[in-house]
């Protein structure tokens, strides 16, 4: 599965499609700029077409504190993309084994599901 056509995401500028073409130049990409430059706006229009062409079941969104996975949340629902973020822990099922160490249930052996994955303030 390979990133989404920039010519099929609508609503978006000019300038917010060439930032995305830099990104989706590899299989990670990262979308940066300064508050009020579109981030998010571009992310939910990037997020609905996914959803629009594979459904929810290939979307992730996470980020890396419980505040910041509200915060995208709702962002998201302002921008009409009706996902849930999580943390990246919660992600990633984060647990405790029998000696007291962390480990993740879903790791090299036991792969998350998704195919697109947003990480919001990382």
């Amino acid at each position: 599965m390979s990133w989404p056509d920039l010519s099929e995401i609508k609503g978006i500028s000019v300038h917010q499609r060439e930032e995305l073409s830099c990104a989706f130049e590899a299989r990670i990409g990262a979308l940066c700029g300064c508050p009020g430059a579109g981030k998010t706006f571009t992310t939910a229009a990037v997020i609905r077409h996914i959803l629009g062409q594979y459904g929810p079941a290939l979307v992730n969104v996470c980020a890396p504190t419980g505040k910041a996975a509200i915060r995208a949340t709702r962002s998201l629902r302002a921008n009409q993309v009706n996902v849930r973020a999580t943390t990246i822990h919660s992600l990633l099922g984060c647990s405790f084994n029998s000696s007291g160490a962390m480990e993740f249930v879903h790791n090299s052996s036991n792969r998350l599901t998704a195919k697109y994955y947003f990480i919001d303030e990382a």
